[in-house]
């Protein structure tokens, strides 16, 4: 809700609308997950020349969120958060199929340290969630459009400082690794 005042709240764009759009944001968000997969899976079946395999993928899962799309606006009138929600059942629809026929072995590259690795993440994921909401409830909310910079700076800062914590605690991400990335080149 912060950002989208920060960016849009002015003019005609009245706090209502701010609150209307962050709910289907928040809505969208579920999708990020499951989109990134799709998205990386793509990826994986051009490097692998599985042109086939991809179109019969995008055709699938276009009509499975036009299809939900519809059930949710015009059957069960779900209102803002319909094409959110379509998004996100067919996207849960699309990956269920990927890894059910095993597109592109999608199933032997999903390995135990993937794994581990993807359970490090969601758990820094979590922690750094449940320290913005916690200093969303601590710190007074901001009134002005610089106040609530100020307020995102914050947050998502310590967010982002649990989150990476959680990384380097859970060996997810080796410090002394990241410093041999960032150390200048010798030529």
């Amino acid at each position: 809700r912060h950002i989208i005042r920060l960016v849009f709240e002015r003019g005609s764009f009245t706090p209502e609308a701010t609150n209307l759009m962050a709910l289907v944001f928040g809505y969208y968000s579920l999708s990020l997950l499951l989109y990134s997969f799709v998205r990386v899976l793509t990826f994986y079946l051009f490097a692998r020349h599985d042109v086939a395999v991809f179109l019969r993928l995008t055709i699938f899962q276009y009509a499975l969120n036009v299809g939900f799309d519809l059930l949710y606006v015009g059957v069960l009138r779900l209102g803002a958060v319909s094409i959110p929600l379509g998004l996100f059942t067919s996207l849960i629809l699309t990956c269920g199929l990927a890894f059910y026929r095993n597109f592109a072995e999608v199933r032997s590259v999903l390995d135990q340290q993937l794994g581990l690795f993807t359970l490090k993440t969601l758990l820094g994921s979590g922690l750094a969630a449940l320290a913005v909401w916690g200093l969303g409830f601590w710190l007074e909310s901001p009134v002005g459009g610089f106040g609530n910079f100020l307020y995102l700076c914050l947050v998502c800062g310590a967010g982002s400082l649990v989150f990476f914590a959680t990384l380097a605690a859970s060996r997810a991400v080796v410090l002394s690794q990241l410093e041999e990335i960032w150390k200048p080149s010798e030529e």
